[in-house]
């Protein structure tokens, strides 16, 4: 017997109308606020998304080889709308206002909330910068929430942009930045051991380093340290010019089995493992100060000021912050909010503001909303010159979750045509298919009895499966060109014309036209 794929779900009607539900009410939201839908292919160049979130991106797609190209079903949909961006719209007005929604695939070990395929819907504001743009993301993703009918969440914001901005006054290489962004939440989550044995692993010439640092080695010598300072701040290449600048002109003999140029690199080497491991250290002694700054806006961005201040960083990015948090004030949303500088979504793309919505006021519940700025991903994708860019994604189903959890929202009536129409005999049969067919053009919801019940047997259906209404025609409805209907719930019934019947039914009106026993 076939099964379904692991981590992938069957949608049943009555869920799928909710999600219908859900993306009409999301999207009339959407609109309100001037975002324009586009649709993405499933399919795109693996290449695509490597450029976005790196090689550690990998082992979570869906890759395959085909026709000597590298494709992948998309883990996420940010980075196709961006492309689509670049491709189509970069030249035009902005900002671009699009919005989104569809399946994405992620092989990752499917466990509550977390399936390999699941729907995000969102929106991304593309070719603009700023405080108010960002507010506007953040403000636009509480409202739909509050359109779905969920009411009980809270908004964390975070600001990867602190932590970027230290990372890069100490220089290190690109992909030890990625890995310490990586882990920042892993700090708070785990302690600081977890991320020294990822990137001991990653960089094993950084152990020796990190634990003579821990056990209290005897500093380095005067003389090296001189060396040391003397190249920091240069390439590779220039430090290694001058020094063998150096031993030419002062004839030193570097005789032995290596060339000159080998124990240079060696030593340039050891400078630099040295100079990385130092700076590895002193970053996660940030990120330790970093997360605990959580809780109270007012009183956060001050803690955060007096970390900013004795790290020598630039205090801008706070104010800003201020800035983003009284204009969500405006939105209707400063209650919800609570600052979380410790946060950084576990992406190496994102540049500035961070956001996620969680399903109750408290924090603690499920995610249902997740994004942030990300201004170097146009450029990265092709894109020309600098260009902002921030947005989110809600996962549906999690949505769909949250919203029957919430008291506040009825549980889901299924779903049930209006009108369940039957014929009395097969010589009416052609004539129920015409008076269905008037009714469903005049947007009435019919089912038809195709299986030949009994009028009894319908009648029991009806009752069984909730219909509003019964509709039967015999001998005496052909000859009159008529339709027999019965309200279920309050007995009344009416003898008329079909298009009369579908006024009856639309506007559940419950006048007595006549009213006669159901034929048998």
């Amino acid at each position: 017997m076939s099964r379904k794929i692991r981590g992938a779900s069957d949608v049943l009607s009555e869920d799928y109308r909710a999600n219908q539900e859900i993306l009409a009410a999301l999207f009339e939201v959407f609109d309100c606020y001037g975002y324009c839908a586009v649709d993405v292919p499933v399919l795109e160049q693996t290449e695509l998304y490597l450029r976005k979130g790196g090689e550690e991106m990998l082992p979570s797609l869906y890759d395959f080889s085909f026709g000597n190209r590298r494709l992948c079903l998309r883990p996420e949909l940010t980075a196709s709308v961006v492309r689509l961006y670049v491709d189509n719209l970069q030249h035009k007005h902005k900002p671009a206002r699009l919005c989104f929604s569809g399946p994405v695939f992620r092989y990752e070990r499917p466990q509550k909330d977390r399936s390999r395929q699941f729907t995000q819907v969102g929106v991304e504001m593309l070719g603009v910068k700023g405080v108010m743009a960002d507010a506007e993301v953040i403000g636009l993703a509480c409202a739909g929430l509050e359109r779905v009918g969920i009411s009980d969440y809270q908004a964390v914001i975070g600001h990867i942009g602190i932590l970027n901005q230290f990372l890069n006054e100490l220089k290190l290489d690109g992909r030890l930045q990625r890995m310490l962004l990586a882990q920042l939440e892993s700090v708070r989550r785990e302690g600081i051991e977890v991320s020294r044995t990822i990137l001991e692993k990653a960089y094993p010439e950084l152990r020796e380093a990190l634990e003579s640092g821990e056990k209290g080695a005897q500093p380095e010598s005067p003389r090296h340290a001189g060396i040391a300072t003397l190249l920091r701040g240069m390439d590779r290449k220039q430090a290694r010019s001058i020094i063998l600048d150096i031993v030419d002109e002062m004839n030193l003999d570097l005789s032995g089995n290596r060339e000159p140029e080998e124990i240079v690199d060696r030593l340039l080497g050891k400078i630099d493992r040295q100079n990385q491991a130092s700076a590895v250290d002193r970053a996660i002694g940030f990120m330790r100060e970093l997360v605990r700054l959580k809780g109270d806006p007012a009183q956060i961005l001050s803690e955060a000021k007096d970390l900013v201040a004795r790290h020598g960083l630039d205090p801008g990015i706070l104010e800003d912050f201020r800035q983003l948090i009284d204009a969500l004030g405006k939105y209707g949303v400063a209650e919800r909010i609570t600052v979380d500088l410790g946060m950084s979504r576990g992406l190496p793309y994102y540049t500035g503001i961070i956001f996620e919505l969680h399903q109750n006021e408290s924090g603690s519940g499920t995610q249902l909303c997740g994004g942030g700025r990300y201004d170097g991903l146009i450029t990265t994708l092709g894109g020309k010159g600098e260009s902002g860019a921030a947005g989110f994604a809600y996962g549906l189903e999690r949505l769909r979750s949250a919203r029957q959890a919430d008291p506040a929202n009825p549980p889901p009536v299924p779903a049930v045509a209006d009108v369940l129409l039957a014929a009395v005999t097969p010589q009416e049969e052609l004539y129920a298919v015409e008076a269905a067919s008037l009714l469903r053009r005049r947007g009435v919801r019919t089912e038809l009895d195709v299986r030949r019940r009994s009028v009894a047997r319908n009648l029991q259906h009806a009752l069984k499966h909730n219909f509003p209404f019964l509709a039967i025609v015999g001998s005496e409805e052909l000859a009159a060109s008529t339709v027999f209907l019965k309200h279920l719930k309050s007995e009344q019934t009416w003898k008329v014309p079909a298009n009369r019947a579908a006024e009856i039914v639309r506007a559940k009106e419950p006048e007595k036209w006549t009213s006669r026993k159901i034929p048998s």
